[in-house]
């Protein structure tokens, strides 16, 4: 990853096995991606909880600090600058936010969701981007898909959000352009890909793929690099032994 050099590196959750707590990310964490720290957007996922032991997920607020937490709560948003001038705003969400306390809440006016609207309102960048770690939408998603996500979904479909990033699930899978119901929708759909393929293990694909499943993979660790244009993007999955799979583009509407 760092040999492309990126602008930013977005950690799609779960980043600290098995117990995000401090001393935990300090030993490994931090060992690995200690330099890169400035660089780095950090996303909550559910072993930052320690699946429910550590309900504050303190250690990754202490990690994180600021980064975690800009604006006081436990989702925030940033903008990538383009070289050619204006940017792409990205929106870093909590899929836990229905689970543990203090879990924000992600119900229609409840104040992840009446955050998501009031960002989305202020911003004017064409091309925009949202993460978060367990995925709405997938196949074999563990504990189930996180049927809760569609509701930012939908508004991030309204404002015409462009691309939707998640974890959790590990293994790699690219859907087709869909909207909150799982539709697919080449016109008002965002485009979204599972990467969780950052290290800790694979799970293989089991029975059919979900609809509008478009390419997956279960045997191969690496990263995304998505290259950002005022108009659009490029995606490839790089894996560690140095191929380049799934290279595809988009253009913002």
């Amino acid at each position: 990853m760092v040999s492309h050099q990126p602008a930013a590196y977005i950690h799609l959750g779960d980043l600290q096995y098995e117990c995000g707590d401090l001393a935990n990310f300090l030993q490994n964490y931090d060992f690995v991606w200690g330099d890169k720290f400035d660089d780095i957007y950090p996303v909550i996922g559910n072993h930052e909880y320690c699946n429910g032991s550590h309900p504050n997920a303190e250690g990754y607020f202490t990690y994180f600090g600021a980064k975690a937490k800009p604006s006081g709560a436990s989702y925030y948003s940033f903008n990538v600058l383009l070289p050619t001038g204006g940017h792409w705003h990205v929106l870093v969400l909590n899929s836990n936010c229905s689970v543990w306390a203090p879990a924000p809440g992600c119900g229609l006016t409840q104040a992840m969701e009446n955050w998501v609207r009031a960002d989305l309102a202020a911003d004017d960048a064409l091309c925009e981007l949202a993460v978060w770690h367990e995925p709405a939408f997938g196949t074999n998603v563990p504990f189930g898909q996180k049927t809760e996500m569609r509701i930012p979904w939908w508004t991030l479909e309204n404002r015409g959000v462009d691309v939707i990033m998640t974890g959790h699930s590990h293994r790699y899978e690219r859907l087709r352009r869909m909207i909150h119901t799982g539709a697919a929708n080449s016109t008002r759909g965002i485009s979204s890909t599972i990467i969780g393929v950052g290290g800790k293990s694979h799970t293989p694909f089991v029975g059919p793929f979900v609809p509008n499943s478009l390419v997956h993979y279960d045997d191969f660790f690496g990263f995304v690099k998505m290259v950002l244009r005022a108009d659009g993007w490029t995606q490839a999955f790089k894996t560690i032994d140095g191929r380049s799979l799934d290279a595809v583009s988009g253009g913002c509407h």
